[in-house]
């Protein structure tokens, strides 16, 4: 028994509203921000690892944690980059 989860129902739709935003902004932030080609990779990943998550019927364990996974990764790219300079998001 899994996690059901409807594709076609309001928060999902507005879900991938919201990654489709945040796909445009870092698209655009990889163009205008080269060198942090890490962070864009990164992000990238974990609004793939969204997707696939959300965009199914059903949610299975092994897609569950490697949305995790990707989302750890990310965040700890945001602290590491934070101590290290904090006037640059780059990991």
């Amino acid at each position: 028994h899994g996690w059901v989860s409807d594709p076609t129902s309001a928060v999902n739709l507005q879900l991938n509203e919201l990654i489709e935003h945040i796909a445009t902004f870092a698209l655009n932030y990889k163009i205008k921000y080269t060198e942090d080609n890490k962070l864009v990779a990164q992000v990238d990943e974990y609004l793939d690892d969204t997707f696939t998550l959300f965009s199914n019927y059903g949610i299975n364990s092994t897609d569950l944690q490697k949305w995790k996974k990707s989302g750890n990764r990310l965040f700890r790219c945001f602290v590491n980059a934070s101590r290290e300079n904090p006037a640059s998001l780059s990991c």
